[in-house]
């Protein structure tokens, strides 16, 4: 199902209920402009970890801490990835 409601253009949200509680999934946003990537990546985020690791080492950090992001999302939609799940699959790219 989650798969069927994913593009930004017709997609639907999705409503599960749990207990007395909704669980509620928006569709996902139409995809940015250039412009509006390169206003989210100038935003004044802390980028490091958080404070609660504190000398922790995390490998994952290690791996992208000097990353550029020029691009976001995929249209493949691999079984052993999730990335078209948080980035989706239309692909967006900074210039």
């Amino acid at each position: 199902v989650l798969h069927r409601e994913a593009n930004p253009g017709n997609a639907r949200p999705l409503v599960q209920r749990h207990g007395d509680r909704d669980l509620w999934l928006n569709p996902p946003p139409i995809p940015l402009t250039s412009e509006e990537m390169d206003a989210v990546y100038d935003l004044p985020y802390a980028r490091a970890p958080h404070p609660s690791y504190g000398d922790a080492k995390i490998p994952a950090w290690d791996m992208i801490k000097f990353s550029v992001t020029v691009m976001r999302g995929c249209f493949g939609g691999c079984t052993f990835c999730s990335i078209t799940e948080h980035e989706g699959r239309i692909i967006q790219n900074r210039p």
